[in-house]
């Protein structure tokens, strides 16, 4: 065989530079199908988390409004349900804008979009006569028909709508990863073409020797990293100290399960929320002075303050800031180790009354000795 392929080289060759070229034909048609269907689930999946807003903004201005004008407590109308009732009519553009080659999800969009205006207006009006001390009025508007029929109309349109986007989602994820399995088939057999092709050159052998040793040495190092990053991250979730990762604007890129525990909010909740959000108004300068000698000067703070968790308590806790920096040693971000000392200070707080309990007893004592 080998000696057959030497006598017809050239002929070999053009046969094989021929297949090569068709090959990457057939890559390149792949690969434009492949990234069709990872649009279509990057839309399918966009136009799925819209419908998850929108029904969410139906379901917050309706517990708002039941707990305002059932107890006239203006907590209720705090101003992100405000923003989500203003947000409604925005999440039906943008359903609009990403659905515009989809005749029945804008359809459906046109069935429920006068609902959700109902909706909206009627929260509206009756937070406006709850405000004015007319509650009955207020909760004679909310006890009709109109926006009961609005919600069931409304919760029964996005329902729908939501069950069918998921589907869609989950075919186009199926189609795209089918599509993938065909580009990584084509393109393992061009790399096998060419593999054929560098077989007749004495220096491509050679070279294809180092590269696999070089491929080899590369995934060993990938597969040590992979392993390091593992153990690296389930540290970190394991940890019961809290750790946060910022970005360098204080921007929340990370969260363990110890900062869950800490202070009661998820990782998704957290994820792109400035970590203001987790100090009272009066520690927040306290925080970005920290974090700024920690960015200016490389440096690690380590001071203890007062944090909220999400029902509003303070906890007291022990922070350590630091600078995060990739290889060559430039800043990429900050992290931030938190520790709850509530019961350390708590029983620093009992030694120091029971001495004192202590002392005033001796001196008691002695007084009556005297």
């Amino acid at each position: 065989m080998t000696s057959w392929l030497v006598r017809h080289r050239v002929a070999f060759e053009f046969a094989v530079a021929a297949a090569i070229l068709g090959a990457i034909g057939v890559v390149a048609v792949s690969a434009r199908h492949l990234v069709e269907q990872y649009e279509a689930v990057r839309r399918a999946s966009e136009i799925e988390a819209e419908l998850d807003s929108l029904r969410s903004v139906v379901t917050d201005a309706e517990a708002g409004q039941r707990g305002f004008l059932l107890t006239g407590d203006e907590r209720y109308l705090a101003p992100s349900l405000t923003a989500s009732i203003d947000s409604a009519e925005s999440h039906l553009t943008t359903l609009r804008g990403l659905s515009a080659d989809r005749p029945d999800i804008q359809r459906q969009l046109a069935a429920v979009g006068a609902p959700i205006r109902d909706k909206m207006e009627e929260v509206r009006e009756t937070i406006r006569l709850r405000r004015e001390n007319r509650p009955d009025a207020a909760l004679r508007l909310a006890l009709t028909d109109r926006g009961r029929r609005a919600t069931e109309q409304i919760q029964s349109v996005l329902g729908a709508m939501r069950n069918e986007q998921h589907e869609r989602l989950v075919r186009a994820t199926a189609q795209a990863e089918r599509a993938r399995h065909v580009l990584l088939t084509l393109v393992v057999l061009a790399a096998a073409a060419l593999l054929v092709l560098g077989f007749l050159l004495a220096e491509s052998r050679r070279r294809a020797g180092e590269l696999r040793l070089t491929r080899a040495t590369l995934r060993e190092q990938v597969a040590e990293h992979e392993q390091t990053t593992s153990l690296l991250t389930s540290l970190v979730q394991s940890s019961d100290d809290a750790i946060v990762g910022l970005d360098l604007e204080g921007r929340i890129l990370t969260w363990n399960r110890g900062a869950e525990r800490l202070y009661g909010h998820r990782e998704a909740e957290m994820q792109g929320r400035s970590v203001d959000s987790l100090l009272p108004g009066e520690r927040r300068a306290e925080m970005a002075a920290a974090l700024d000698r920690v960015q200016r000067e490389q440096t690690t703070e380590r001071f203890e303050t007062e944090q909220l968790t999400k029902d509003g308590r303070r906890v007291n806790v022990f922070l350590t800031v630091s600078p995060i920096r990739d290889t060559p040693g430039t800043p990429i971000g900050i992290s931030i180790v938190g520790r709850d000392i509530g019961a350390q200070k708590a029983a620093e707080e009992a030694l120091r009354r029971s001495e004192a309990t202590s002392r005033a007893f001796l001196e008691s004592a002695s007084e009556s000795i005297v």
